[in-house]
């Protein structure tokens, strides 16, 4: 591969076939005349491409800008094709608008998104938590739904929340279908572990947040603060997350975490209260995937 300018292009006598490798509705907003879409973020990049494209065409791909990777990595798959002459548009689209070169589209404006209210339900069909516990050789992985939540916004970052799980919910994917599966379940929200009639209804409440600096866009943004109250115990916690919205403006937080379950008064089968506990050692940490969506 090799950088093409927007000159080098506009003054060449042959010019290569145009591909814009960015998403479809940017694609129709602003292109480079004639140029054909296919985006390089969607598995189907590779069967999309015509067999009947001569492997020594050449080609010339551009994304959003010069720092951008998309057009970068639609080479790398055209080359593993086998294709021999693919160049890259250098500055990609920004540049090419730069240069004061024509484009077509319908050039409408990326829409906004509403600013988030202050308090927002949580979505409780999307919304979960995945969980997993260990023994040495052994771990079982399941989900966890809320009954009830809200979410709190100061200037579109979230602040606070509150969330009550609903037990109910409670499952286990990898035993589901099978004899044993109700049978641990019975065992996780029976006096053992979560002692679920007397404690019916574990709360988890955000706290406090900040922002983390320098954060790109799938990376953990969020740092928060947050307190669960289960078995009538309540203890502090923090955790990363990453947020976002999706195109019809919902917030959405995912995170990992790990949390000690004995601090919550869950000892069953735990190292700390127990000797001699052989094959039936449970670990103490419980590993939790959390997704919360607003509605």
């Amino acid at each position: 591969m090799n950088l093409l300018s927007p000159d080098a292009f506009t003054s060449a006598d042959s010019k290569p076939m145009v591909l814009d490798v960015r998403l479809a509705d940017a694609y129709a907003r602003q292109h480079l005349p004639a140029a054909e879409n296919n985006c390089v973020y969607e598995v189907a990049f590779v069967t999309r491409v015509p067999e009947s494209w001569a492997k020594d065409q050449a080609l010339l791909l551009y994304g959003e800008d010069g720092e951008s990777q998309e057009a970068q990595m639609a080479g790398e798959k055209l080359e593993r094709l086998g294709f021999t002459q693919v160049h890259l548009l250098e500055g990609g689209l920004a540049g090419w608008v730069a240069a004061g070169l024509p484009v077509e589209g319908s050039g409408e404006a990326v829409p906004s998104l509403p600013a988030l209210q202050h308090e927002v339900a949580l979505d409780l069909e999307q919304s979960e938590i995945q969980w997993t516990g260990r023994n040495l050789l052994n771990r079982h992985v399941g989900t966890l739904k809320f009954s009830k939540g809200t979410l709190i916004f100061e200037d579109g970052v979230l602040s606070g929340g509150d969330f009550e799980i609903d037990w109910d919910s409670l499952a286990c994917i990898d035993l589901a279908g099978t004899p044993l599966h109700d049978v641990l379940m019975h065992h996780l929200k029976d006096h053992d572990f979560f002692d679920v009639a007397a404690y019916p209804a574990p709360t988890i409440r955000i706290t406090r947040s900040e922002m983390i600096p320098g954060a790109s866009p799938g990376e953990n943004d969020l740092r928060i603060g947050a307190e669960m109250t289960l078995k009538g115990l309540t203890n502090a916690f923090s955790f990363e997350a990453a947020t976002g919205r999706d195109a019809e403006g919902h917030y959405a937080l995912q995170a990992s975490f790990a949390l000690d379950r004995s601090y919550w008064g869950v000892k069953y089968a735990s190292g700390k209260f127990f000797k001699n506990l052989g094959i039936h050692r449970v670990n103490d940490m419980l590993e939790f995937g959390l997704k919360l969506v607003s509605a």
